[in-house]
């Protein structure tokens, strides 16, 4: 069998050599790039994947989560977003605002919209300039997605004060 122009027997083949998991080519093991999961030759890793900033793992372009600029498998930009993203199941104590008699929350459900912490703190920000009227949370329902969840509110200071 030929190997990037060398020709090896079948012994040296399977010492020396890999099969790309990405085109199929069978490349020398030193040549290519891998983790415990994944083992690729350089063109189809440099066209096609990245390492996750945090541990290293080889994950495709289509997998890959971003976070000021870099890259994160599923687990560990879960991990990095629990920072800013409340979990699921969080319902802090009801804060009222306004005056009167009939309060709304809103619940607004961003799916597939990411859950990028940048715009979480962007999105604190802007709410909760005076006081917290907002958190943001995950849901079960959503994928890839956060869920914005306002304060107990009335109609009136909805339209009027809710920045």
């Amino acid at each position: 069998m030929y190997v990037e122009g060398d020709l090896l027997c079948n012994d040296c083949v399977d010492e020396q050599t890999v099969t790309c998991e990405h085109c199929g080519e069978v490349i020398w093991s030193c040549n290519s790039v891998s983790d415990h999961d994944t083992c690729l030759c350089q063109e189809c890793f440099d066209r096609h994947y990245h390492r996750c900033e945090s541990c290293d793992r080889i994950i495709n372009e289509n997998d890959t989560y971003w976070e000021n600029g870099l890259p994160y498998c599923c687990n560990c930009y879960e991990e990095i977003c629990d920072e800013e993203i409340e979990d699921y199941d969080y319902k802090p104590d009801p804060i009222f605002y306004g005056s009167g008699n009939r309060f709304f929350g809103v619940e607004l459900e961003i799916n597939e919209g990411g859950k990028d912490n940048d715009n979480v703190r962007q999105l604190k920000d802007s709410a909760n300039y005076r006081d917290e009227r907002i958190y943001i949370k995950l849901d079960g329902s959503l994928n890839y997605g956060m869920e914005i969840v306002s304060h107990p509110m009335t109609l009136r200071y909805h339209m009027k004060e809710m920045n």
